[in-house]
């Protein structure tokens, strides 16, 4: 049943960051539940292949590629005489463990993001992030931000699905084109964007939020970063960004001579960020590199 779960993992190209995280977990707790291996050897060999295959399955998604690497560093912590039956078990406390965590962190991120931002801010921000909402939601609850900015995020125009959903809230929402963001952010106190990862020196976020972190860094307006700690991975497992996106999003008939490119993410230097919300805290940026140093690569997977 894991492989088939398994399976469903490497065709799912729609699910969210967390929920992706959320599955891999499954298909790890369902091997720990259905092994069938005869030595200890054995189960250890089956259980590193497959955490290797969670993280083939969704290269790019850090959440999983974390979830993969703890999984290993508490399999490699076991003494040699434990036995099969409580490795697997103890494994499976792990991934249960790392979902439950993972729900609540959220939660968490939006408290403190709400419980920081000042009463009648103006807000602006890039693209859709579940974090950005979440806070934005909280702090609208208790009478913040007084508006908040939206950049559309082109070309798949994810800011307008934020814009509709704060709308719905009755937040008071104006949706502008990326271009427009130095026009708009002599009128914002603050930036808050989310993030698909961060590493020891920058993060990565849909393509725009660097120009747009250098614009408030020139308007000396503070950026603040929103973040799961499954988001944190050193760059030396992460790589850079792919370029990402099908050219004719851009221009569906473009002529000849005509390259279009449409990267969808790109790198954003940490030294342009004030803070960082997660669910174990604010951090600076000064900070996450030590923080990052708590999770020790697993050489099975830094080569993948």
């Amino acid at each position: 049943m894991y492989q088939e779960l398994l399976e469903e993992l490497r065709k799912d190209h729609i699910s969210g960051a967390s929920e992706l995280a959320h599955k891999a977990a499954r298909v790890l707790g369902l091997f720990c539940q259905e092994w069938s291996v005869k030595t200890r050897e054995e189960f250890v060999q089956h259980f590193t292949g497959l955490a290797r295959e969670i993280v083939r399955a969704q290269r790019e998604i850090t959440p999983v590629f974390n979830l993969a690497n703890q999984s290993l560093n508490t399999l490699k912590s076991f003494s040699p005489k434990k036995e099969t039956r409580e490795m697997a078990d103890l494994l499976l406390d792990y991934v249960t463990k790392f979902e439950k965590t993972s729900s609540q962190a959220l939660e968490l991120i939006w408290q403190q993001g709400a419980e920081l931002m000042p009463s009648k801010s103006v807000v602006m921000t890039f693209s859709s992030s579940g974090s950005v909402l979440g806070i934005l939601r909280q702090a609208h609850s208790v009478g913040k931000p007084k508006e908040v900015f939206i950049c559309e995020s082109r070309p798949l125009l994810e800011g307008r699905r934020l814009a509709r959903m704060l709308a719905e809230e009755s937040v008071k929402v104006k949706l502008i084109i990326d271009a427009a963001a130095g026009y708009f952010i002599p009128r914002v106190d603050l930036v808050l964007v989310g993030a698909d990862s961060i590493s020891e020196t920058n993060f990565v976020n849909k393509i725009g939020t660097y120009a747009l972190a250098l614009l408030a860094q020139r308007h000396k307006k503070p950026v603040w970063v929103a973040s799961e700690e499954t988001k944190f991975v050193s760059q030396e497992a992460r790589g850079n960004p792919a370029i990402g996106g099908d050219p004719a999003e851009i221009w569906q008939q473009s002529p000849a001579g005509v390259s279009c490119l449409n990267p969808y993410f790109e790198l954003i230097p940490l030294d342009l960020v004030e803070k960082i919300i997660t669910n174990q805290g604010i951090l600076t940026p000064k900070e996450v590199p030590n923080f990052i140093r708590q999770f020790p690569l697993a050489s099975e997977l830094v080569e993948l």
